[in-house]
């Protein structure tokens, strides 16, 4: 079992594939550091533990569900409208990776900022469009990325609601339709 080699021999490669381990990742590690330094001075990194900066640049990873109401603005509706109130006890009951995914489907990013004062722009529940007003549990949510916006059909049942948000959500698998429409006829002529 020990391939012929002596103990001194072993030492040596665990050593060498440990170093290999430690290693492989600095030249990519060494790019990072120097994109994040040319946009935030470099000596503030150290301030910082890595939950600290991860939450500064990427968000808070658990959706807060409060605060996402506390930002959220209405338009076409009320947010005592019995659809809304749906979404909003829906959105409560899902798992922190549901919750995340529909903030991806609504914003294009899984995250919120850390705080109400942090939100580019504030989360917007919208009017459902017209064709959905006659059977609106047949239609799923429809979300507008760069405006950080849901259009929630009427549903007629919290189960309805939660049904067609997590499918909506669980089945959005690009941001927008660009990729898609790029690899459809006549696009392959553009430049």
């Amino acid at each position: 079992g020990d391939g012929g080699l002596s103990p001194a021999a072993r030492r040596r490669a665990v050593a060498a594939v440990e170093r290999r381990c430690l290693t492989r990742h600095a030249r990519c590690l060494e790019d990072l550091y120097a994109g994040v330094a040319a946009v935030v001075p470099a000596e503030l990194l150290a301030l910082f533990t890595a939950e600290e900066a991860e939450e500064l640049f990427c968000g808070v990873p658990e959706v807060d569900v409060e605060l996402l109401e506390r930002v959220t603005e209405y338009e076409g509706v009320q947010p005592t409208d019995p659809h809304i109130q749906h979404f909003w006890t829906a959105l409560r009951g899902m798992d922190a990776r549901d919750r995340g995914a529909l903030v991806l489907f609504c914003s294009g990013r899984a995250r919120l900022p850390p705080s109400a004062a942090d939100f580019p722009m504030n989360f917007t529940l919208t009017a459902p469009h017209p064709a959905t007003h006659e059977r609106p549990d047949d239609y799923l949510p429809l979300a507008q990325t760069c405006f950080f916006s849901l259009a929630l059909p009427r549903y007629s049942s919290l189960e309805t609601c939660r049904a067609k948000l997590l499918y909506a959500i669980r089945n959005a698998n690009l941001m927008d339709a660009d990729y898609v429409m790029r690899s459809a006829d006549g696009w392959e002529n553009l430049t």
